[in-house]
């Protein structure tokens, strides 16, 4: 779920922000003795991109091309499986909340899109887009630093004041 704002400078450029509410899960396995360990880890991010928007096409149809940035902070992660024990044995179970001392909540780095606009009327467009999401910044503290890499595809419709 997003809310954005946006800027249109001219009919080529203009600038995006937005509020967004981000799942970024995976999954990972662990083999120690022979068995296979799953574990599955779903996190919610707030994250703010800054994207310049460059757009070509007509009145009715754009083509968009999105660069910038972003930044967000992690709220919660809930994780589902096992991990390796500081002693090598694997598993704690089922385990759900945020790490304090192991993780950390800002995440931050580029991003890239693209998108398409048609003109549903003269002041609604409907909005197709994908963005990838590059982090720069670790998300845990450990010498083994963990970067975000996602991908969102968002559909909506934007009314133009």
């Amino acid at each position: 779920a997003q809310l954005l704002l946006g800027c249109q400078f001219n009919r080529w450029f203009g600038i995006r922000t937005a509020a967004q509410f981000v799942n970024k899960n995976y999954a990972t396995n662990l083999k120690f003795h022979k068995k296979k360990y799953e574990t599955t880890y779903n996190n919610l991010y707030l994250q703010a991109p800054l994207l310049m928007d460059f757009s070509v096409g007509g009145r009715n149809a754009r083509l968009h091309i999105m660069l910038g940035g972003y930044c967000g902070y992690w709220m919660t992660q809930y994780r589902h499986g096992y991990i390796y024990s500081p002693n090598g044995t694997s598993g704690i179970g089922y385990k759900s909340g945020f790490e304090e001392g192991y993780n950390e909540h800002l995440d931050g780095g580029a991003a890239a899109g693209l998108g398409l606009t048609f003109r549903l009327s003269p002041a609604c467009l409907l909005h197709l887009e994908g963005t990838y999401y590059h982090g720069l910044m670790s998300t845990t503290v450990d010498p083994n630093s963990t970067f975000n890499r996602s991908y969102t595809l968002d559909m909506g419709i934007s009314y133009h004041f």
